[in-house]
């Protein structure tokens, strides 16, 4: 699972026109249940939208019960039902890189989600009544002193 988008890969190419429906797959995250709110059957691939984007870190759990259109291989074979299988969660979260001091004595944190660098900082100033605070996009810092 990446976000949102959870993958099943099989070793034989699917039947497309047999398309299962949504309700068809179970999917919890962080143990919580997460809906499905689209299937799609392409090649040797079932790709699952969650309602939801799964969040990094999270356990992510898979149920599929076969209904009125199940998963087929071309040669119109079923696949099996799948009970609670641990799904690999490739999901990318926000980095949060040590704190570091810059030459004001100011600290400095950053965030990266969606590959979007993204820095705060907020802090008093070495002067006793200034304020000092700043961003940070893609690397290049604005201080503002008051």
């Amino acid at each position: 699972v990446n976000g949102a988008e959870l993958t099943l890969t099989y070793s034989e190419d699917l039947d497309e026109g047999s398309v299962p429906a949504a309700g068809d797959f179970a999917v919890t995250a962080g143990g919580e249940a997460r809906g499905v709110s689209g299937v799609a059957v392409s090649g040797r691939t079932v790709t699952l939208t969650l309602a939801s984007a799964v969040m990094a870190g999270d356990e992510v759990r898979l149920s599929y019960t076969p209904g009125d259109n199940p998963i087929r291989d071309a040669d119109g074979l079923e696949a099996a039902a799948i009970s609670g299988a641990m799904v690999t969660n490739n999901t990318r979260g926000p980095t949060e890189p040590p704190e570091e001091d810059d030459d004001d004595g100011c600290a400095l944190a950053s965030a990266n989600r969606s590959g979007v660098d993204l820095g705060l900082l907020l802090a008093l100033a070495a002067a006793p009544f200034g304020f000092a605070w700043g961003r940070r996009a893609k690397g290049v810092s604005r201080r503002h002193k008051s």
